[in-house]
């Protein structure tokens, strides 16, 4: 009984694995590889192009009107975020000059002279005229012009330094090896550009942006001073109660530009070349820290218009630099020669 029971058991055994098998062959049968390409196939029918929706006119007008108002926006805050990155870059150049105009002032003890600084700096005149001989030494360099900015060549890293990415005239690579950005003749709504060929510029209805002396020659507020006693010397008898030059009168030709009571203009120690004098003699005079050394024009209008393209206020902006180092964005003056007399705390 036992050894059948024990039969019956495997014979069981075999006809539930039989039967398995055959289940799962079954099973396998149906999802036969072609049986799915026809599954694939009768599901893929349901979504021909003859039952697909197609856009109406009215959807694709909406879709093309949504882009175009994407495109004008995108235009529009593009053009201001390019000048500001070139406003950003200036301002960067504009320190880097700083930089170096204090490391020329220290190995020269002087600031360079732009072609538009007309200088005494040998302090000589035609005697008995009180005229001052200006610019007249080029070949031993005292009274001649070195180019201003340019002269800061081999200070800086780069020749780029010396332009703004705004400025028409950088833009490609045909830019003048004697050029500056930072140097030129401001008249309000033109830039003429100074060169280095020129030994001394003028500037009509305008003033120079770079420059060590703002005041006319022969006048109480230039620094080369005046032969007021009209003997051939210029400010040779300062203000100190006694007779420097020995001619039996005491103060009678003192240094115009640090006197008050001969130059009363409110500006007139506002200047770089407040002593020209190479070195400094005897007490070196510098400037004070609101001194404008110069500022960039070329971010009021846009090239070759009178469209205000960076603004402050409403009003077309400078980037102007003071003598301590501070770039400051600035409404541009009313009035050329306003713009050295700027200060720092103005708009």
């Amino acid at each position: 009984m036992k050894g059948a029971r024990v039969q019956g058991c495997k014979s069981a055994g075999v006809e539930r694995k039989g039967h398995l098998h055959a289940y799962t062959r079954t099973r396998l049968h149906t999802y036969t590889p072609a049986h799915l390409h026809t599954y694939t196939l009768t599901r893929l029918h349901a979504y021909t192009p003859a039952r697909l929706h197609a856009f109406t006119l009215t959807e694709l007008l909406t879709v093309i009107a949504i882009i175009a108002i994407l495109m004008g926006l995108l235009f529009t805050f593009y053009r201001p975020s390019q000048e500001q990155r070139k406003v950003f870059e200036c301002q960067n150049h504009l320190q880097v000059i700083h930089r170096a105009l204090r490391l020329y002032m220290l190995d020269w003890e002087g600031f360079p002279a732009s072609p538009y600084d007309t200088l005494n700096d040998d302090k000589d005149s035609i005697p008995g005229s009180g005229v001052g001989l200006f610019d007249e030494d080029s070949t031993d360099g005292v009274d001649a012009q070195v180019g201003g900015l340019l002269a800061l060549s081999s200070y800086l890293r780069s020749q780029r330094m010396l332009l703004c990415p705004s400025d028409p005239r950088t833009m490609g690579s045909n830019v003048l090896p004697d050029y500056s950005s930072y140097q030129g003749c401001d008249t309000g709504m033109e830039f003429k550009p100074g060169s280095r060929s020129d030994h001394v510029q003028p500037c009509p209805q305008g003033i120079p942006t770079y420059a060590i002396t703002r005041f006319p020659p022969d006048t109480d507020c230039h620094p080369s001073g005046r032969d007021d006693d009209k003997d051939g010397r210029v400010d040779e008898d300062p203000i100190n109660d006694t007779d420097d030059d020995q001619d039996g009168r005491i103060d009678e030709d003192p240094p115009n530009v640090l006197t008050p009571s001969l130059c009363g203009d409110q500006d007139r120690l506002r200047q770089l070349g407040i002593s020209n004098v190479a070195p400094y003699f005897p007490v070196p005079t510098f400037p004070s820290d609101d001194t404008v050394v110069t500022w960039c024009v070329h971010h009021r209008y846009m090239p070759n218009t009178t469209t205000p393209n960076y603004v402050k206020g409403g009003v077309p902006a400078d980037l102007v630099l003071y003598w301590d180092g501070q770039v400051r964005i600035q409404q541009m003056p009313i009035s050329p020669d306003m713009a050295w007399r700027r200060k720092p705390n103005e708009p």
